[in-house]
């Protein structure tokens, strides 16, 4: 919701107008995210996307599933980078312990 005031803001909330502008920020989101997002900002409730519609909306499942994959990667990159130290710690706990020359 744009404006030339704070007071047109609100008027144009009110009457659910707003616009999906390139200019605005909107040039690199999909048709799909549009039309989401569209359905839920309805300004008519009997035709506004209901939560249920919208947890079964395809571009919501995919977002859902891909940021479940990005999780995933993190926490397997996470997991590699504390295995790592780990390992290092197991091999010097295995090799035996070298004499050291008494001290005078």
């Amino acid at each position: 919701f744009g404006g030339k005031s704070s007071q047109e803001v609100l008027e144009r909330t009110a009457r659910g107008e707003y616009a999906m502008d390139d200019k605005k920020g909107w040039g690199n989101v999909s048709p799909d995210a549009k039309r989401a997002v569209r359905g839920l900002l309805e300004f008519d409730p009997a035709r506004r996307t209901t939560s249920a519609q919208a947890l079964a909306d395809p571009w919501f499942k995919k977002a859902y599933e891909e940021s479940i994959r990005r999780r995933d990667q993190r926490q397997e990159q996470l997991g590699a980078s504390r295995e790592q130290p780990a390992k290092a710690d197991q091999k010097a706990e295995q090799e035996p312990a070298s004499p050291t020359p008494p001290t005078r």
